[in-house]
């Protein structure tokens, strides 16, 4: 059973160096402004982004105009619920030149994740706080609850369950639902 709860938000990945929400995609390309050819994961966003919002990622000075992910993701998903194509972007294309718009939400996953695993350091302050909560043997007791778009917590605790006597343990984390977590930490088994 759980005897402590450890709230986190923004902040939490935020002091880790890891960009708020509002920031990743500014970010992400602004890393690779005036920088070619993107990765192949970032042009169909990239292509979104010029016909959607009118912004050419690979100009530096249009990167404070990005939408939010949650933005960028919530114009898409809702093109894709209502089954209508986007600005020229089709729902489905047999044409591998031209993506659809849900291999953009994909990709656009996949630049959040980028942008995260680039800003991410080594040792966190998540991390810090978990191995502290071993070292005093109260992390089987804690349950971490985040509002969190990354994995920064999810790491520390299977990291430090990997360094640990748990080791054998196939996922430290229990994300709620039954399966191999069952019987890992916050599960109140």
């Amino acid at each position: 059973m759980s005897r402590y709860a450890i709230f986190l938000g923004a902040g939490a990945s935020a002091a880790s160096g890891v960009p708020l929400q509002r920031d990743l995609l500014a970010t992400f390309y602004g890393r690779r402004a005036g920088r070619q050819p993107l990765e192949s994961f970032a042009r169909g966003p990239a292509l979104f982004f010029k016909l959607v919002f009118g912004i050419d990622v690979a100009r530096s000075e249009q990167l404070p105009r990005f939408p939010s992910f949650e933005e960028a993701l919530g114009i898409i998903d809702l093109s894709l619920a209502r089954g209508e194509a986007l600005r020229g972007l089709p729902l489905r294309s047999l044409d591998p030149s031209v993506p659809s718009l849900a291999t953009i939400r994909t990709d656009l996953v996949l630049v959040m994740a980028d942008a995260v695993r680039v800003a991410t350091p080594e040792t966190t302050p998540l991390r810090q706080l978990v191995d502290a909560l071993r070292v005093i043997d109260k992390l089987k007791e804690t349950v971490f609850l985040t509002t969190n778009y990354d994995t920064l917590v999810d790491i520390a605790i299977e990291d430090s369950f990997a360094a640990s006597e748990d080791a054998g343990v196939e996922s430290a984390v229990d994300y709620g639902f039954s399966g191999p977590a069952s019987g890992a930490v916050g599960s109140g088994a």
